[in-house]
């Protein structure tokens, strides 16, 4: 395939992608709740007030409005910049990544702990970063901290368990793991991280580069980072692939369909394959 077709299958394919983002958007799920007797429920009962179910749906939301971003970036600028859309990419990932870390837990209680340790350090940080004086009486800390110890106690969950706080790297290798997305997804959000923190190495992996007119000396050259549509696609075909992925399984999980996980996922992500016809390069 010429260098110019293949461009142009590149182009056809981010255009598809936008167009699954805003089919996700468009699509606004109703809240969700478990069926009886399953896992969920059964681990959402003893969690209140910090349901599991809540926190998947609040990650998921969050996953859908940065792809949303994208799309929209992508839809009004007439080239894609280099580096913004990774940004927005990388947000999507990890929402997903740690929703389908909270879903991993092979029980009531492993799913449990997950969603304890989530809530855990959202008081951590709530408080870091909007201190503020309670007056008398107990604090906004001190109670979230005995409501979320307490319903630890109902699992038999110890504190130190708790506490101990969920890295954004072992929950997205853990995440995509249990959904059979590694190691594909970690990958591209290991990527998608660089280029959003503005790492030379991503820089160079990810993007083109163009020297600048009137640089050129001999020791070397300045060269501009460009946006490379190859690389865009792949990581943006990952990020919807996954957040399509976690859709879907978490449906199944809640109709009390765990072991249906990476089946539906590997299912979902084979459509999307073929709607983008991933290995046409011939």
């Amino acid at each position: 395939m010429s260098a110019d077709n293949a461009e142009s299958l590149d182009s056809w394919r981010l255009s598809v992608l936008v167009g699954k983002i805003y089919e996700i958007q468009e699509a606004d799920e109703p809240f969700r709740t478990p069926t009886p007797g399953s896992r969920l429920a059964d681990a959402d009962v003893k969690l209140d007030p910090f349901p599991a179910t809540n926190a998947v749906q609040q990650l998921l939301a969050v996953s859908g409005d940065n792809l949303h971003s994208v799309a929209l970036l992508l839809h009004k600028a007439e080239a894609h910049q280099p580096f913004a859309p990774y940004t927005l990419i990388r947000a999507s990932l990890e929402s997903t990544g740690f929703a389908m870390w909270l879903l991993s837990g092979r029980s009531r209680e492993g799913i449990a702990l997950n969603a304890l340790r989530l809530e855990w350090e959202n008081k951590k940080n709530r408080v870091l970063a909007f201190p503020k004086d309670d007056g008398p009486g107990e604090t906004w800390e001190e109670r979230r901290e005995r409501l979320i110890l307490a319903a630890g106690d109902r699992f038999g969950l110890q504190p130190k368990l708790i506490k101990e706080k969920p890295l954004s790297f072992a929950a997205v290798s853990i995440g995509s793991e249990f959904f059979g997305l590694d190691p594909v997804m970690l990958s591209a959000w290991k990527g998608a991280s660089g280029a959003a923190h503005g790492r030379s190495w991503a820089t160079l992996a990810l993007a083109d580069h163009e020297i600048v007119p009137g640089s050129e000396t001999e020791s070397g050259a300045s060269y501009r980072a460009t946006g490379n549509t190859r690389t865009l696609v792949s990581l943006l075909y990952v990020a919807v692939a996954a957040h399509d992925a976690l859709e879907e399984g978490f449906n199944a999980m809640l109709q009390g369909r765990s072991t249906e996980v990476q089946r539906v996922a590997q299912s979902v992500i084979t459509r999307l394959y073929i709607d983008c016809r991933i290995g046409d390069e011939g």
